[in-house]
């Protein structure tokens, strides 16, 4: 009973960080718009259809990278319930990568570690406050507002200061500049999407982050 409980928890919290990356995607990565042109050159509706696949296919890979870390984090508090243990500093690491595993990348580990211990301890709690739905299951766990937006808070810095380790390590080129364009509108846009739901998760108090 208590393993059916668990897996009620942990399926509800994965379906939020999976519908959060999903809007996230499509808020990031922009859509080609049609175009009167179109309609006029027809050779432009193989370049239109050819952006029109990347997008789509940009979309889930863009939620499965943003995702990487949360579920990893889920799965080890998962885990530690299952098993009725802590994990320890070096299991909180997200699976290996060869390219992470360069002394110029121990930087950008490190701030995965800090992420990793911060969704940890938040999806520790969530479990620990078992509910029928996501959102009864975050009020019970932060009992109001201001203890949940300091963890959103958090959360955010903990991306950014992530972001800017990636970022550091890549030379400057018009990849860099491209990539740095996309890390800020990611950032803003779930600032966006993290206060739309601190206002519907606790909708008594109306303040912004």
């Amino acid at each position: 009973m208590e393993q059916e409980r668990v897996q009620r928890c942990l399926a509800l919290i994965k379906g939020y960080e999976e519908e959060f990356a999903n809007h996230l995607a499509r808020r990031v990565i922009y859509k080609p718009k049609l175009n009167i042109w179109l309609f006029l050159v027809p050779f432009l509706f193989i370049y239109h259809f050819s952006e029109l696949r990347r997008y789509r296919e940009g979309l889930p890979a863009f939620a499965r990278g943003f995702l990487r870390s949360k579920l990893h984090a889920l799965e080890m508090a998962g885990e530690e319930v299952r098993l009725g243990r802590r994990k320890t500093e070096a299991e909180m690491v997200p699976p290996a990568d060869p390219e992470l595993d360069k002394p110029s990348m121990a930087e950008v580990r490190r701030k995965q570690v800090e992420e990793s211990r911060l969704l940890l301890e938040h999806y520790r709690r969530l479990l620990a406050r078992p509910a029928l739905n996501y959102v009864e299951m975050l009020r019970k766990a932060y009992g109001g507002r201001r203890e949940f937006q300091d963890f959103v808070e958090a959360l955010q810095l903990a991306e950014s200061e992530l972001n800017k380790a990636v970022l550091a390590t890549m030379a400057e080129s018009e990849e860099k500049q491209e990539a740095q364009k996309v890390v800020a509108r990611m950032e803003e846009e779930s600032l966006k999407l993290r206060v739309a739901d601190l206002t519907h998760f606790f909708p008594s108090d109306s303040h912004g982050v």
